[in-house]
């Protein structure tokens, strides 16, 4: 279910495993029908907290891995459709309310920092470097420009890459050049 239209696989199925480790560890001797899981999604998701290697953030989103997974199960008959009631029922970790930290948000490269390390790279990646820096697109997306992927007809040229990121979603990506 999760691969790209190349057939790929995406990172979701490594997200699920590594979320699945903490669960199957709390309830490995446990029938699904006898399980607290508002309970149990509870000591999961502070557990994660508490080890203080994970940011709040990604806590968060293991949890909603979690709902996922009982999700699927749910409507497959694995689980009882408690287990999906009480796994909904748990909130967030909220900012600054939980042990887990906080991440920086990412801020862009300094400007000086694009000049120092495009002087010492190659033709190829300079050029790579100075093109994201310009339009904008995704590292994944430079890689595999082509010119076939360019539309050329106006005074602004429009890329439309092979594949993207929101592709599953039926949407476009144009990046102008």
């Amino acid at each position: 279910y999760y691969r790209r239209r190349d057939g790929t696989s995406t990172a979701t199925p490594d997200c699920i495993h590594q979320m699945m480790r903490p669960l199957r560890e709390a309830a490995a001797d446990c029938y699904a029908d006898a399980l607290d899981w508002m309970a149990l999604v509870e000591h999961i998701q502070q557990e994660l907290a508490n080890t203080g290697k994970l940011a709040r953030k990604t806590i968060n989103d293991r949890i909603a891995d979690m709902r996922t997974m009982l999700k699927w199960a749910t409507k497959r008959r694995y689980v009882p459709a408690s287990a999906l009631a009480g796994a909904q029922a748990v909130d967030h970790l909220k900012p600054g309310r939980s042990p887990a930290y906080e991440t920086e948000p990412v801020k862009p490269v300094d400007y000086e920092v694009i000049e120092t390390v495009g002087a010492h790279a190659g033709p190829v990646l300079q050029t790579m470097i100075w093109t994201q820096l310009f339009c904008g697109c995704r590292p994944g997306e430079l890689v595999i420009m082509r010119p076939c992927d360019i539309s050329f007809e106006d005074e602004i040229w429009k890329y439309e890459p092979s594949r993207h990121k929101t592709e599953y979603l039926n949407k476009r990506r144009v990046v102008y050049l």
